[in-house]
């Protein structure tokens, strides 16, 4: 099977209007692509989840989440044709675990400007307690985030990625956080 910048190439002129949009997308902003689910996707497209599944099949993947493995690998760097199987050891599955992590990380690290945070660390000069708000696509950093600032003494609270919840905590909201 081609790689898929190369079979979007080919059967361009097959896609629908939508499929022309994720075509786009995929081609121009892999990296975000790389983490998105197939809902996320389409909700950022506006297209229908179904649309993401099916155009990563006419791309000849099973489904989303193997073209989505595709994306990684390619913004990692590593070709998907010298990529050997997956061991099913424990000791591969970590090591995958913190390369995926570390990955998300270094995304997460570099996509922060520095003026927002200067601000932060002059929020953070006051007695409050913090509010670290994340979707679930950056639960994970979020989560680390936190645990840092608490092991540095701040109050910090992550309400969660459910908007439910979020919306809650946000009505919960007093004068002491932030």
């Amino acid at each position: 099977m081609l790689p898929y910048p190369e079979q979007i190439h080919t059967l361009r002129r097959t896609f629908t209007p939508a499929q022309e949009r994720i075509a786009d997308y995929l081609l121009d902003h892999s990296l975000d692509a790389a983490l998105l689910t197939a809902t996320q996707l389409a909700q950022r497209l506006d297209v229908d989840p179904a649309t993401v599944v099916r155009f990563a099949q006419k791309l000849g993947y099973r489904g989303y989440l193997e073209l989505k493995a595709d994306l990684v690998r390619r913004v990692q760097g590593q070709s998907s044709a010298a990529t050997p199987p997956l061991d099913s050891s424990l000791g591969r599955a970590l090591e995958n675990a913190h390369s995926s992590l570390s990955t998300q990380f270094d995304q997460f690290w570099n996509s922060l400007d520095p003026h927002d945070l200067i601000q932060w660390t002059e929020a953070l000069a006051t007695p409050c307690r913090l509010l670290l708000l994340a979707d679930e696509t950056c639960a994970n950093q979020a989560g680390w985030l936190a645990d840092e600032l608490r092991s540095l003494g701040f109050n910090i609270d992550v309400p969660g990625t459910d908007p439910t919840q979020l919306a809650a905590r946000l009505l919960a909201l007093d004068p002491y956080d932030r």
